[in-house]
């Protein structure tokens, strides 16, 4: 799975980086929307974890462009918000919302059960191939001489 997350406390990429490696998950880190927006424009990923407050914009920007690219990544958004004050943020760009500060192995669990390991397109092809296969059986009968 390859992950974004966009924070600009540099201790909290950090340690999630580490986190998500150990779980076998690519990790990348930035702290801006800029370079989040053009980081999506590039990369294909399965999940964006954005803060809500970053230095150049929001999360709910960087959201809206994640989910304006194929495939639709996963978006959790980060707030130290309240649980009241986080209602007005829910959008269709947003998936789930975490409030600071969170517990990383539950966020760890919640990526777990929200992820479903894709089959690779070599995988798909060969099943196809098989399918195909097993459906026309073609029967030759013949004399040899």
């Amino acid at each position: 799975m390859n992950i974004l997350v966009v924070d600009d406390e540099h201790l909290l990429c950090w340690t999630l980086t580490q986190v998500f490696n150990e779980a076998g998950w690519t990790t990348t880190c930035c702290a801006s929307a800029i370079e989040a927006m053009n980081l999506l424009r590039t990369t294909g990923y399965d999940l964006v974890i954005t803060d809500l407050r970053i230095p150049d914009g929001d999360g709910i920007d960087v959201a809206a462009c994640a989910k304006s690219y194929f495939p639709t990544p996963f978006v959790v958004l980060l707030t130290a918000e309240s649980k009241r004050g986080t209602s007005r943020l829910q959008s269709e760009h947003v998936d789930e919302i975490i409030e600071k500060p969170f517990d990383i192995e539950a966020l760890v669990e919640s990526i777990k059960k929200y992820h479903r390991p894709k089959k690779t397109d070599t995988t798909k092809r060969l099943k196809t191939q098989d399918q195909k296969r097993s459906s026309h059986h073609h029967h030759v009968t013949g004399e040899s001489t």
